[in-house]
């Protein structure tokens, strides 16, 4: 077990203990049913969006699972790259919300996102990593991970979660 503070602010959790050489796979997207979808439906409370983000908020409710989500997290399949976008989607809504988004994100990035911009199949992940990086700054030698490492840390993902 270890004991981890909450995106709630709770210093006294405790949890099971988060092997770090093993994360959570998110699987969850029924169908293909993202920004696309009419089935996705986000900002709803009803939805595969709705259902999607309640998932990744309980994925990374501990700090402890976004210190290790952050250090360790990959780009191989479809699902990684869904939750990726999912999850800086919820973290704009989140800055938003607390800071009234004084970046830019949701104009930059969060109305693209809604708009499914990136959702071709060929080019949509890269589309949606070169938008990040217009975003925050870095050249066109970092890689993926760089980019949406430098975005998760900006979107305060370990301080405040999804």
């Amino acid at each position: 077990m270890i004991r981890g503070k909450s995106s709630e602010g709770d210093d006294g959790a405790v949890f099971d203990e988060i092997p770090t050489n093993t994360f959570a796979q998110f699987q969850f997207i029924p169908n293909g049913d993202t920004w696309l979808s009419e089935n996705w439906r986000w900002g709803s409370a009803i939805g595969i969006a709705h259902d999607c983000a309640q998932i990744v908020r309980t994925k990374f409710f501990v700090e402890e699972a976004r210190v290790i989500y952050l250090e360790n997290f990959a780009l191989g399949d479809w699902h990684e790259k869904e939750e990726i976008k999912l999850l800086i989607a919820l973290l704009i809504q989140r800055e938003g919300h607390v800071s009234g988004d004084p970046h830019g994100w949701t104009s930059a990035v969060g109305a693209r996102l809604v708009d499914a911009e990136f959702e071709d199949e060929k080019n949509g992940f890269k589309d949606f990593v070169e938008c990040v990086r217009a975003h925050v700054g870095l050249n066109e030698d970092a890689t993926e991970r760089e980019v949406l490492v430098k975005a998760l840390e900006g979107l305060k993902f370990v301080e405040r979660g999804p």
